[in-house]
C-alpha cells in the first residue's frame, strides 16, 4: 500500500454534462489530475427523489441554489412516495487508472422545511436519512455536525481512502 499525503487543491475544472456521477467525478479526475500533475481524488455526487424520476440528480446543486427546498417541496405536493437517494462517488485517478468508491444513502423528504442553528447545504431542511439510528426521524438539518456525518457517504469515503 503507497503512502500519500493528502492536500485539498482548490481548482476549477469544467464540468461535463451527463447523467452518470461516476463519468462526471472521473472527467474531473482526469482533468485534475492534468493541472496537478500528480494523483488525485473528486468526488461528485447529488440527490435523487423517486417520484420526481430521479430528480434533481446530478444537478441537486443547481436545483438547491436555483429552486430552494420550499419549491422542491411543492414538486411533491401531492406524491406518496417521498422516498429518495443520496449518491455520492469518490475517484482516485494516478494518471493510469482510476478506483472508484460509491456510496448510497436512503433518504426520505420531509413534509416541512426544518430550522436550526446549524448551516447546511440548503436541501439538508428537507433530506432525512432513512438509518436505526435516527429513530427521531430528524434531517440533517437538525443534526450536530458532529452526528451528521454518520449518516452521510463519508465513513464509505473514510475506508475507501484507507485502500489506496
Amino acid at each position: 500500500c503507497k503512502q500519500y499525503t493528502l492536500h485539498l487543491a482548490n481548482i476549477d475544472v469544467a464540468e461535463i454534462k451527463n447523467n452518470d456521477i461516476v463519468e462526471i467525478a472521473k472527467d474531473k479526475a482526469r482533468k485534475s489530475y492534468e493541472i496537478l500533475k500528480h494523483p488525485v481524488i473528486t468526488t461528485d455526487g447529488g440527490i435523487f427523489i423517486s417520484a420526481l424520476k430521479g430528480f434533481p440528480g446530478q444537478n441537486s446543486k443547481q436545483a438547491a441554489m436555483l429552486l430552494g427546498p420550499k419549491k422542491i417541496l411543492a414538486l411533491l405536493a401531492d406524491e406518496t412516495d417521498r422516498t429518495a437517494m443520496r449518491r455520492n462517488c469518490m475517484v482516485f485517478y494516478d494518471g493510469k487508472k482510476y478506483k472508484v468508491c460509491m456510496a448510497e444513502v436512503p433518504l426520505v423528504i420531509s413534509k416541512q422545511i426544518t430550522e436550526s442553528e446549524y448551516k447546511a447545504y440548503p436541501l439538508d431542511s428537507i433530506l432525512i436519512p432513512l438509518h436505526e439510528e435516527n429513530a427521531r426521524m430528524l434531517t440533517y438539518r437538525q443534526m450536530p455536525i458532529a452526528e451528521r456525518v454518520q449518516f452521510t457517504e463519508l465513513p464509505f469515503f473514510e475506508e475507501f481512502i484507507a485502500t489506496l
